[in-house]
């Protein structure tokens, strides 16, 4: 039984109970645009010792192992601080046990409360998508990203109020427009419509 949701700021658990399945590599991503404070608190653990669960920082190349575990002793939580982070389980085809159970918080800034120092217009958007920033914003990178989070628009700014990006070519869908600086990467959510 797999529990797991893409949006890591409501979902907040992974579970897999009744029984770690066997010849398993199952991964979950968790994407932010920020680099919050991240506690992985443990419910339950048992798995077999051939088999392990893995904690990847993914924000860079290459990914870095944080932290694996293996098992049935119940591990403290682990505390991290990563934009990108990979959740690994692996199981081989020889014991089974009864699988384990991970929560998760989120600490330090609340994402539904922050200030997006940005307009993004029209929205939907066929043509031109318009952002417009509440004051000049010094180098910058703006990019655009599918669903999936593929890459489809990347370029870098340097003191700023507006900028035009054409959408034309993009499919009709959701994507989500990240703007980075030196400081932080905030996003939002805008839709292409023909």
């Amino acid at each position: 039984n797999f529990m797991y949701s893409s949006d890591p700021v409501r979902a907040s658990k992974i579970n897999v109970i009744n029984g770690d399945p066997n010849n398993q590599n199952c991964s979950w991503v968790l994407r932010f645009s920020y680099n919050p404070t991240i506690t992985f608190t443990f419910e339950e653990m048992d798995i077999s010792p051939e088999d392990h669960l893995d904690f990847y920082d993914i924000s860079s190349i290459p990914q870095t192992l944080i932290a694996s575990y293996s098992g049935n002793t119940l591990p403290e939580p682990l505390v991290c601080n990563h934009t990108k982070l990979k959740v690994k389980f692996i199981s081989d085809n020889y014991l089974n046990a009864s699988g384990f159970k991970i929560n998760w918080e989120i600490h330090g800034t609340d994402i539904e409360n922050r200030q997006i120092p940005f307009v993004l217009y029209p929205n939907p958007a066929s043509e031109t998508m318009h952002l417009s920033f509440t004051h000049p914003l010094d180098e910058c990178e703006v990019s655009i990203h599918n669903i999936i989070g593929e890459t489809l628009f990347s370029q870098s700014y340097d003191n700023v109020n507006i900028i035009d990006i054409p959408v034309n070519k993009l499919p009709n869908g959701v994507y989500l427009l990240y703007v980075k600086n030196q400081k932080e990467s905030l996003h939002k959510k805008f839709i292409v419509q023909h």
